[in-house]
């Protein structure tokens, strides 16, 4: 079976005709395959930019909205769940009264790269 390059490369652009597999084993790599090879580091590292930093910075602004949650009186910070993503925060979980509730919100407003703040907490029926 003659060999017909990466899997990601078989556009056929540029035409190149195919090698046998014993010409190319421990051969290093030529101009013919710098294309491809471009081509797949070019992928590679638009991927990592897409998801890397951002990952990061969003952990840490989770971390420092559950931090000024923990800082807050009055706030059981236990009962509430933070995520975010790109600087807009999501506030989920449970309050025990609706004046918890606003405390949590304008916690998490004051934390510098909040950019927006989706509150979905849940204020507790009285038993």
């Amino acid at each position: 079976m003659p060999w017909r390059g990466h899997a990601a490369c078989r556009s056929g652009w540029p035409r190149r005709p195919s090698r046998p597999p014993a010409q190319t084993r421990g051969a290093r790599m030529t101009t013919a395959s710098l294309p491809c090879a471009l081509r797949s580091a070019l992928l590679t590292l638009l991927l990592a930019a897409c998801s890397g930093p951002a990952s990061g910075n969003d952990t840490a602004l989770a971390a420092q909205v559950r931090q000024a949650l923990v800082e807050t009186p009055g706030l059981r910070s236990e009962t509430v769940q933070v995520q975010s993503r790109d600087g807009a925060v999501r506030l989920s979980g449970t309050a025990d009264t609706d004046e918890a509730a606003a405390q949590a919100l304008a916690a998490a407003r004051s934390v510098p790269g909040v950019r927006d703040v989706r509150n979905e907490i849940r204020v507790r029926d009285p038993l």
